[in-house]
């Protein structure tokens, strides 16, 4: 869903910044899940703008500039990719084909490094015949599909299900699943047999599957704005109109997931709040909702 574009989201995090000369400069830029910067685009490149100063911090050098997580983020340069952290130094120079996700650090298991300079890298299966040719050259393919690391588990593909793995690389939890999302406070939202549920860190269901759809539990969902039904813009209500809908529990102390509840009319969708246990939660008022901050 694509509600608001990422200029307008950076403009939103950043309220009480006038962005007049910053758009007069780039008509391209987006937030990097940080509280000081943003990553701006000139003439084909990325580079990272301080926010308060509105100087240019790293020189546009980037193809792309990655949100950070983990007190890390991916940059990618000549079709390689790389990290810098948060001081913008780059840890990891752009040298990998391809990139995932980090957990404290780890790049052993977080990057997979790729020998050579493989011009098809676009192209999956010419890059997978590159790759056999290369084999010895370079680390084993053990998944079909790596994702990011979230509370020390990874989600891995192998041939058509999906499991975990540990930051040792060792699989914790065995691919048996159709779809995982990524652990998020001691659970990870799997579907299994067409239906959605959570598991905890050993494999062992905690919520049995029974929704159509599902996201991972979170806390408060991150706030951008609390919309002033007294004194708001033209664009708060546009997006506070488009969110009437969201489900946000009253107590934003607790960890909450939004689910789908199958529902025999297609027609109708039918969106619920539950807790850790699997109960169901009150929702905020109408008069009280916050726009979430994944919007784009």
């Amino acid at each position: 869903m694509s509600v608001v574009s990422p200029e307008q989201f950076a403009m939103l995090k950043f309220a009480n910044k006038d962005f007049k000369n910053i758009q007069k400069h780039y008509k391209k830029f987006h937030d990097i899940n940080s509280n000081k910067y943003l990553a701006v685009y000139k003439q084909g490149l990325y580079g990272i703008l301080d926010i308060e100063t509105e100087k240019l911090v790293v020189p546009h050098q980037y193809q792309r500039i990655c949100d950070f997580t983990e007190g890390f983020a991916w940059i990618k340069a000549k079709n390689k990719w790389g990290f810098i952290n948060k001081d913008l130094v780059e840890v990891v120079p752009p040298k990998y084909v391809d990139a995932f996700g980090l957990d404290n650090g780890n790049f052993q298991l977080g990057v997979i490094h790729c020998v050579g300079n493989p011009t098809i890298a676009n192209d999956l299966s010419a890059l997978t015949n590159w790759y056999k040719e290369n084999r010895k050259k370079n680390p084993p393919i053990l998944y079909n599909r790596i994702q990011g690391f979230s509370e020390g588990l990874a989600p891995i593909k192998l041939r058509k299900k999906w499991g975990f793995i540990n930051t040792k690389g060792n699989l914790v939890i065995k691919p048996r699943f159709e779809y995982v999302k990524p652990f998020s406070f001691g659970t990870s939202a799997v579907c299994l047999n067409g239906k959605w549920g959570f598991i905890n860190k050993r494999g062992e269901f905690v919520i049995k599957p029974q929704y159509a759809d599902c996201t991972s539990f979170m806390k408060h969902p991150q706030a951008l704005a609390k919309v002033n039904l007294k004194n708001h813009n033209a664009f708060l209500t546009y997006l506070y109109n488009m969110f009437k809908k969201i489900y946000v529990p009253t107590n934003s102390d607790m960890p909450f997931a939004q689910v789908e509840i199958p529902s025999e009319d297609l027609g109708k969708i039918k969106i619920a709040c539950i807790d850790t246990k699997g109960s169901r939660v009150k929702r905020s008022s109408k008069k009280d909702i916050e726009v979430h901050s994944e919007i784009y």
